[in-house]
């Protein structure tokens, strides 16, 4: 068991059958990638939104940061299945398609996130962990992530050439605007006074193990980065009440970044997490 290289933050995760208290970065391989249970029912409303890449480009460029802690417990449901449910919607996935979900527990399933999620943020406490799939249906069934993720991610040909990324943009009340790009995991220190940044590859393990947030030296080219947790940090309230969370796919050699580091594909999707 590994821990997370935050200090000593304490969260609440919950399994099928019970709470357990874990130590901020910790996971049990098997349930939400970092899925929590204080979902917020206004902030994943079904939904298709399409970010095209005139308006992302001219609204903001895509930079770097990430890490966090995710609950995931044995399973009760088997690897098949959770494919056959999967397999049912296989022509709404492709590489060229990216969605963000949460974990829904009282649901058991994964919900989209439609534009927006909303909580209240506190100083040291997790907001949210939000997935990645290739997909933007608006309800994924299944609770072990590695056995309900595989199915969806590997539906094209050519998926396990593919990874996995984030930028996050938000502006300090002083005016200040902040990019980042979050590739690997050392790129989430830089703002972590603000917001801390957690990355997960959910995909590579075990369930039924405890695992944390992929650290820089863990990093490699087989890693991805299939979840983010965001933490409210230190000085979070010199935030402007709102980060814009942008996921990517990309193919590590078909060069989609600019000469800044910028992502210039055209497979991602961006949602406000807002402080209420």
């Amino acid at each position: 068991m590994r821990k997370n290289i935050k200090t000593g933050t304490f969260n609440t995760k919950y399994t099928r059958a019970a709470s357990i208290t874990l130590a901020a970065g910790l996971i049990v391989s098997g349930l939400a990638g970092c899925g929590f249970s204080n979902i917020d029912s206004a902030a994943a409303q079904p939904g298709n939104t399409i970010v095209s890449s005139e308006t992302a480009g001219a609204a903001d460029n895509l930079t770097t940061g990430v890490t966090d802690l995710s609950d995931k417990t044995g399973a009760s449901m088997t690897s098949g299945a959770v494919s056959s449910q999967a397999a049912a919607s296989a022509a709404n996935r492709t590489m060229g398609v990216c969605g963000l979900y949460i974990y829904d527990e009282a649901s058991g399933a994964r919900r989209f996130v439609d534009r927006t999620y909303t909580s209240t943020w506190e100083k040291g406490r997790d907001i949210m962990c939000f997935e990645v799939f290739n997909t933007r249906e608006a309800s994924l069934p299944g609770k072990v992530f590695k056995y309900m993720w595989e199915p969806v991610w590997f539906t094209p040909d050519d998926a396990a050439k593919y990874r996995i990324g984030y930028a996050v943009d938000f502006t300090l009340k002083d005016g200040t605007k902040i990019h980042k790009m979050l590739i690997e995991p050392e790129d989430t220190l830089e703002y972590k006074k603000y917001m801390e940044f957690y990355m997960y590859d959910d995909y590579h393990q075990t369930p039924g193990v405890w695992y944390s947030h992929v650290e820089q030296s863990a990093y490699n080219s087989d890693t991805i980065l299939t979840s983010i947790k965001f933490t409210a940090g230190q000085e979070y309230d010199k935030i402007d009440g709102k980060v814009t969370l942008t996921a990517f796919i990309y193919d590590p050699a078909a060069g989609q970044f600019d000469k800044a580091g910028n992502y210039t594909g055209s497979a991602y999707y961006s949602i406000d997490v807002v402080n209420r």
